[in-house]
């Protein structure tokens, strides 16, 4: 029985592998799967035991269409789906869904409540959208055509739209979905939830593992002093004084727990914090 390849096609059709679970064994060994020739395009070199299907393609009507994210990778500022005469340069604009993050899960739910959507999904962001509005979409590996792509989210928990992604993981630790965007000083992190609707939530307080808006953690910064590295606390503080607080509504990476983000901000720019409670005080350039 041959299995199936998950992989992606340019253009717009995704091509998907089946579960890693239903391979007995190795496939065959392929010395060069993507072969390149000048000037042709080259289809791709499969193993013997694999075999490539079409799961989802970029015209497929989403289970749960919102404005404008109706099709898995086309939004719906225009009516044609591909260039119609006389101007063969207008059709709606591609969304690119990319960078698609594969899990096995069980009891995941969708726009249908009633309907079992397996077991096998690929989730995705997607990386272009009119306005530069992204959405996430979820391709359900066992379902049928009509439920086989469902709709996760167009926003955040705040209402804001969502950015276009390029980037995806899965944080089993919290449970969550990661995407990225890179935008520059704009760009960061967003988390989502697996629910349908997802709730996504803009994670971009993060330095490395360093999340500043958990305020157990601002000593860290601070102990470079004690590591024979005090450059790297001015670095460090400097830092999150300029990424981490805005002078906005949403200038906050977390809330201000009792005024602890506002204290530290405080201390901080006065040159000084109290590392330990009542005890050592660790200071710095303001």
């Amino acid at each position: 029985m041959r299995h199936v390849l998950i992989c992606r096609m340019l253009l717009t059709a995704v091509v998907l592998l089946a579960p890693a679970h239903a391979l007995a064994a190795d496939p065959t060994h392929v010395p060069s799967a993507n072969p390149k020739s000048p000037g042709v395009v080259a289809p791709n070199v499969l193993s013997p035991e694999l075999a490539e299907v079409i799961q989802a393609q970029g015209a497929m009507l989403l289970e749960n269409p919102v404005s404008p994210a109706k099709y898995y990778g086309y939004n719906d500022d225009k009516p044609n789906l591909v260039p119609l005469p006389p101007a063969f340069n207008v059709e709606a604009h591609k969304t690119e869904p990319d960078k698609n993050t594969y899990l096995r899960l069980n009891g995941q739910r969708g726009a249908d409540p009633s309907y079992d959507y397996g077991h096998d999904f690929l989730f995705q962001g997607h990386e272009s959208g009119v306005g530069g509005q992204g959405y996430i979409t979820r391709i359900n590996l066992d379902a049928d055509g009509v439920h086989r792509v469902t709709l996760m989210a167009t926003k955040d928990v705040t209402g804001k739209s969502l950015p276009v992604f390029d980037g995806s993981a899965w944080y089993p630790w919290a449970q969550r979905l990661l995407f990225t965007f890179e935008g520059g000083n704009a760009g960061g992190v967003w988390q989502a939830t697996l629910d349908v609707p997802s709730k996504v939530e803009d994670i971009s307080g993060l330095i490395g593992y360093y999340a500043h808006g958990n305020e157990p953690s601002h000593h860290v910064a601070y102990l470079y002093n004690y590591a024979g590295r005090p450059w790297m606390t001015q670095k460090r503080l400097t830092q999150i004084m300029e990424s981490q607080y805005r002078p906005s509504p949403d200038g906050l990476t977390g809330n201000d727990d009792c005024g602890q983000m506002s204290a530290w901000f405080v201390f901080t720019a006065l040159g000084f914090y109290p590392v330990t409670h009542g005890g050592i005080i660790a200071s710095h350039s303001p």
